[in-house]
């Protein structure tokens, strides 16, 4: 059985290729995850004094790294991105030019440096994000053990937490933090913003569970609250979650249930970090930086803690889904939903980089609470960007999604993969209602 120390003599490798270096270049990926890693190595080798710089892509294409290979680095390490594009990595660089850092299921084994808890019969897609295998290299490294909650936000982002509890060896990492003093643990409402926002804006901003009439509602919200005789200011500026008190929530979550919500979904483990925001904020931050297309925000936001940027960037991002969400309210044609699949077919009118967003909260709601697997498409500059999404209740039947949405792409000429529980791919747009048939008939059999 694979304990912490094998993952950490698996990773030694890339902690050897850095070591001794002047110069890195850090390819990460654009979600919570591939963010929070980029800015762990980021942190880690400009600590060592190294000159760094990186950069953050949506997906890692071939051409992608015909264009770094030429770019006249040094080393470039590749961070939530790089075990699906091995063979090409393998030609494009020296291997003492390249290594990679990942937990997606690795296309084969290398000659360069290459990180992977697969590799170790681990599954990287809820025991360990690419952001905890990030922690592990730069701890290695020595004097970056500070940057254990950075690994927890990255796990957050990757939905690698069932029922608020972290999985495999994540537990271990929060074991570290909380020893650490750098993350605090209690139980309580886990809705968004709990210890930073106004109490009515937490709930009009929580989205999973979906709460019909006050998610997206500041009007409902404050409605709520007034129904359920809760005071939204004190001493002349609006409560938190945070400030209410014991019997206050108590009587807030009654209120819930009253209303019909599973409570069960938001009462859970509330984990802070040790200037008490909660991880799951600010996982939601960092994520919406990569969907606005300024992924280089949430590597700062991580490293500076700069709460007015926070402020700004969620800002946008609730405009950008209150819209998406709008369009799919309003063109309930463009959902389908059969044998407990649902697709939504978004075309030009949801951006790629939210697709799969809609699709987490339209399974979270009434639109597609019925289905335990669903597909979001939306246009994209390259084709068709697709989102898959499935219940954790399916994976641990046997549904990898990963596996399927690649065998897909792959039969379709295209590139995709993922984890057991969320997928993408990149089609050709000729290839849409041919990749739904195949979607519905080899994902069906699980629901």
């Amino acid at each position: 059985m694979t304990d912490f120390s094998d993952l950490e003599n698996a990773a030694q490798p890339v902690a050897d290729f850095l070591r001794g270096r002047d110069e890195v270049h850090v390819v990460g990926q654009y979600d919570a995850d591939g963010i929070s890693a980029t800015a762990i190595l980021v942190e880690a080798l400009e600590r060592r004094g190294l000159n760094v710089s990186f950069e953050i892509l949506k997906q890692l294409y071939e051409e992608d790294v015909d264009e770094i290979a030429s770019s006249g680095h040094s080393a470039v390490l590749f961070v939530d991105v790089g075990s699906g594009q091995a063979e090409a990595l393998s030609e494009g660089f020296k291997a003492d030019e390249v290594a990679v850092v990942d937990h997606h299921e690795p296309e084969t084994e290398a000659e360069f440096p290459h990180f992977n808890p697969h590799f170790l019969d681990v599954d990287g897609g809820s025991q360990i994000s690419a952001a905890g295998s990030a922690f592990i290299v730069s701890d290695l490294l020595g004097g970056n053990g500070d940057l254990v909650d950075w690994a927890l936000v990255g796990a957050t982002g990757d939905i690698q937490k069932e029922d608020g509890v972290f999985q495999g060896f994540n537990e271990r990492l929060l074991e570290k933090a909380l020893d650490r003093g750098l993350v605090t643990e209690e139980k309580g409402l886990d809705l968004y913003g709990r210890t930073t926002k106004p109490l009515h804006r937490s709930l009009m901003y929580t989205s999973d569970p979906y709460l019909d009439g006050i998610t997206d509602s500041e009007s409902g919200a404050t409605q709520f609250l007034r129904s359920a005789d809760i005071d939204m200011r004190e001493n002349g500026g609006f409560r938190t979650l945070d400030d209410l008190s014991d019997a206050e929530e108590k009587r807030l979550t009654s209120q819930l249930i009253a209303r019909g919500y599973d409570v069960s979904e938001l009462v859970r483990p509330i984990h802070k970090n040790s200037d008490g925001i909660t991880l799951d904020e600010l996982s939601t931050v960092v994520n919406a930086c990569g969907r606005l297309g300024e992924p280089e925000k949430g590597v700062e936001i991580l490293r500076t803690e700069g709460d007015s940027m926070k402020d700004r960037v969620l800002s946008k991002y609730g405009r950008r889904i209150s819209s998406a969400m709008g369009f799919v309210e309003d063109n309930p044609s463009r959902l389908s939903l059969s044998d407990g699949v649902g697709v939504i077919d978004a075309d030009s009118e949801v951006g790629e980089e939210f697709i799969g967003v809609v699709v987490g909260i339209c399974m979270g709601s009434e639109t597609l609470r019925e289905a335990d697997v669903a597909a979001g498409l939306a246009e994209a500059e390259e084709g068709v960007k697709v989102s898959c999404r499935a219940r954790s209740s399916l994976v641990e039947t046997g549904l990898d999604l990963g596996e399927v949405v690649s065998g897909i792409a792959e039969e379709l000429d295209a590139e995709g993969g993922g984890h057991g529980a969320a997928a993408g791919a990149m089609l050709p747009e000729g290839a849409r209602d041919e990749f739904v048939s195949m979607f519905r008939e080899r994902t069906a059999t699980y629901t």
